[in-house]
């Protein structure tokens, strides 16, 4: 979370205040990598969690932040 964070909050506040994002996207985005990330966190509570929640939720994590990178591109750009 330490990593992940801190770059996925910053492209959110650069595609925030670019004032050409909806702000539904932008909470949609931020929900998908909250949830990613606690299914990653799940994985490693130690109480048996199968292997999928890591992958799954590194997966969405990587997902919400390539999102939020193509969003601030397409600000940038358009």
């Amino acid at each position: 979370m330490v990593e992940q964070a801190p770059i996925f909050i910053i492209m959110l506040f650069l595609a925030e205040i670019q004032s050409r994002v909806s702000t539904e996207w932008l909470w949609g985005l931020s929900v998908w990598f909250i949830l990613a990330r606690l299914m990653h966190a799940y994985y490693f509570l130690d109480i048996g969690a199968h292997h999928k929640f890591r992958f799954w939720g590194m997966l969405i994590t990587l997902a919400a932040q390539l999102l939020a990178a193509l969003t601030l591109v397409a600000t940038l750009i358009g």
